[in-house]
């Protein structure tokens, strides 16, 4: 069986959830009888941690032989892939791809990284000094991660988890759960 990569919110990260999803489609296999799980062509570090062999990855190329363009445009293929795979031999492969970003002028932009600090609070602010927020909207979407550690790391629940803004206290967040809760301050 071939390996199915599903996406998800990257805000989920601390849970896992791709490990979760590769261990669930290798125990559908091996319930189906399936013998091989293929992870595919790339060489990542999941699929380290998941394989137990590897193959080297072949072209194959299929054409007729008495069609001199088709012959031409194959020979061409074939010696640009001879040539990426000596590329990535040579480790130039990483060189080449910057300098075709850069030449594409698609070279990645920066995000806006926020520097956030967490403590842990003994004692809940009174409730008038707070402001209950959706982490859904997109305003405060920069809380998620937080929130979401926070809920994997007290093993609570998002029924039993609020966040709050402090009102005295310039970008400063409340994240409460049903036993604990921490002071999240974003500058």
């Amino acid at each position: 069986m071939h390996h199915l990569i599903r996406s998800y919110d990257i805000d989920y990260s601390k849970f896992w959830i791709g490990q979760i999803d590769i261990y669930k489609q290798v125990e559908w296999c091996l319930a189906n009888n399936f013998t091989i799980f293929d992870l595919m062509w790339g060489e990542l570090v999941y699929k380290k941690r998941w394989c137990n062999s590897t193959l080297l990855y072949e072209h194959h190329f299929i054409y007729k032989s008495t069609n001199s363009i088709k012959r031409i445009f194959v020979l061409l293929l074939m010696n640009l892939y001879k040539l990426h795979d000596r590329l990535k031999e040579k480790k130039a492969y990483k060189s080449v791809k910057k300098l075709k970003e850069h030449a594409f002028n698609n070279v990645p932009k920066e995000k806006n990284l926020l520097n956030i600090k967490i403590e842990k609070l003994q004692n809940l602010p009174s409730l008038e000094n707070l402001i209950k927020i959706n982490i859904e909207t997109e305003e405060f979407s920069f809380l998620r991660k937080p929130t979401y550690a926070f809920q994997y790391l007290n093993f609570d629940t998002t029924e039993n988890t609020s966040v709050y803004q402090l009102k005295n206290e310039k970008n400063s967040f409340l994240i409460k759960g049903s036993k604990q809760q921490i002071k999240v301050t974003v500058t």
